[in-house]
């Protein structure tokens, strides 16, 4: 089998998605279902992660939304 490394790349688990975002877990939850906020990957039936980047990129635009909203 040929793998290509993938460099940069992490997964993040609830607690720090939690803590990054300073969301609580349900309102990380809510946010999902209303597709506002990335979606979990499921690891096992107890165990789900989220993709750095694309977390990362869910607070840049809240951060350029709400500097926008000040603007207006």
């Amino acid at each position: 089998m040929n793998v290509t490394p993938i460099h940069g790349l992490k997964l993040l688990d609830v607690r720090e998605v939690t803590a990054r975002t300073k969301l609580s877990r349900a309102q990380i939850y809510r946010k999902m279902a209303d597709g506002t906020f990335p979606r979990h990957r499921k690891l096992s039936a107890q165990r789900s992660v989220w993709a750095e980047h694309e977390v990362d990129g869910w607070i840049r635009e809240f951060l350029e939304a709400t500097k926008q909203a000040e603007h207006a």
